[in-house]
């Protein structure tokens, strides 16, 4: 006895409908979905498709005088295998296009940020950066198979390649259904504030905490490191932001640098008197510049002062000792 297995697309939820039937050999399973039919069976236009993926925008919970809410689907075509696509990658590099692909929106839109595809790959930025730029470096058809979108915010997102999917304009039939609405509360007011907050609130904090992490804002989690090493690197990572360093700089200072001299340099920047500390800093950092006079003065400086008080507290001990042992002497009398 086989096992067929029959797949419904997916909407804008991202989620997919799994049927799982016995089919007695030779013969069709009897509850096959209406929506799951042979290919010969499906439209015409999605059959001679030359892109592997189809993105199909539709309407939601039409109303009256032609509102309606937008939703979008992600259909695979026939061309993800004849085209060669599903054979010219390796297995991980499809999985993490897929995953990319997950994050259609309602408006029919593919562009998730680094940190939503790190929390997605259960990854730190790094190693998602790092997976995506694999699939910015495949070529296909004449152009990336991914391109990273790159931003001022910090916020990069990454975009699929025009040559891998197709917009049209869904069925009117194939409209979405429309979400039932809430049954009218019977509470008060207070009750029904009370009870929500209780339930789904968050603390101020946790959600702002959140919020940054999922923005990309902060300093990286460092996630690979012990936790003594990802909090010196993290609060490093905030100094040299605050020198004007961008991110993918701090990033790249904190992996080839060892720390103790990073930290130096970032504590002799004040007295360097640099047009553009981020640049001096960087380079000053690279070869590992000696201390400026200042600094190097200063330190004499507490060295002879520090010289000077123990020869000062030596000298008082020695003092005070020979006053004791003067007071500890006997006394001598003429006759």
């Amino acid at each position: 006895m086989t096992h067929s297995h029959y797949f419904t697309h997916s909407r804008s939820t991202g989620h997919s409908d799994s049927i799982v039937q016995e089919d007695q050999p030779g013969k069709m399973p009897d509850n096959l979905p209406d929506n799951n039919l042979p290919d010969n069976n499906l439209p015409d236009e999605l059959n001679d498709s030359d892109f592997p993926f189809v993105v199909e925008h539709l309407c939601e919970g039409q109303g009256t005088g032609g509102t309606f809410r937008p939703a979008a689907r992600l259909l695979l075509t026939s061309a993800l295998r004849t085209s060669g696509l599903w054979a010219a990658l390796p297995a991980e590099e499809l999985r993490d296009l897929v995953l990319m692909l997950t994050f259609l929106t309602p408006n029919g839109r593919i562009h998730p940020t680094l940190p939503e595809l790190a929390e997605a790959m259960h990854a730190s930025h790094v190693k998602a950066r790092a997976r995506m730029l694999r699939l910015t470096r495949r070529p296909w058809q004449g152009q990336p198979l991914v391109r990273e979108l790159t931003r001022p915010s910090g916020l990069d997102a990454y975009l699929p390649a025009t040559s891998l999917m197709q917009a049209r304009q869904g069925p009117q039939e194939a409209t979405l259904a429309a979400p039932q609405a809430m049954p009218e509360p019977r509470a008060g007011r207070e009750a029904l504030v009370a009870h929500s907050r209780a339930r789904y609130a968050a603390p101020r904090a946790e959600v702002e905490a959140d919020i940054a992490r999922r923005m990309g804002w902060g300093p990286p989690a460092f996630e690979d490191d012990p936790p003594e090493v990802a909090g010196q690197k993290q609060r490093l990572y905030e100094r040299l932001s605050g020198q004007g360093m961008t991110k993918a700089q701090a990033l790249d200072v904190l992996g080839r640098f060892d720390l103790g001299i990073v930290g130096h340099q970032l504590d002799w920047i004040p007295h360097r008197g640099a047009k553009n500390p981020a640049r001096y800093l960087m380079a000053a950092i690279e070869n590992n510049y000696e201390a400026p006079m200042a600094v190097r003065q200063a330190n004499l400086a507490a060295q002879a002062n520090l010289a000077e008080q123990e020869s000062s507290e030596e000298q008082a001990s020695l003092t005070e000792q020979e006053s004791l042992a003067e007071a500890d002497a006997p006394s001598s009398h003429l006759p």
